[in-house]
């Protein structure tokens, strides 16, 4: 359960902001070795049979790593949107650039591997 948790982790590019407390328990049993029930007078096998459980007891967050991801993710909205600087641009002009980015992408994509053509 660890490895798929890392995985998921992985997958999200969360790995150093969380912690994942992961708690195991087993639980035995012990049954017929066969099924059904068995004659009167013979004598009754029986094996053990272990269930194992899994359970995500807590996730604690890295603030610190939490406020220097988020530092160096708006320079990086900053700088992919316009040419200036985070400093430069208040969080709702980042923002308003960034949502009007994909009327340049649509544009961009006509360009790609069609050709453009010209209708009379």
């Amino acid at each position: 359960m660890r490895k798929k948790c890392e995985a998921i982790l992985q997958r999200y590019e969360v790995a150093g902001l969380l912690t994942v407390k992961i708690e195991s328990w087993a639980t035995t049993q012990s049954v017929n070795a066969k099924r059904g029930r068995t004659a009167a007078g013979k004598k009754v096998e029986k094996r053990v049979v272990e269930d194992r459980r899994y359970e995500v007891a807590g996730v604690s967050v890295d603030e610190s790593t939490v406020a220097e991801r988020a530092k160096r993710l708006g320079l990086r909205v900053a700088k992919r949107v316009t040419n200036c600087t985070a400093k430069e641009l208040t969080v709702e002009q980042i923002i308003a650039a960034y949502y009007g980015e994909w009327r340049v992408e649509h544009v961009l994509r006509r360009f790609k591997g069609r050709t453009l053509s010209i209708a009379p």
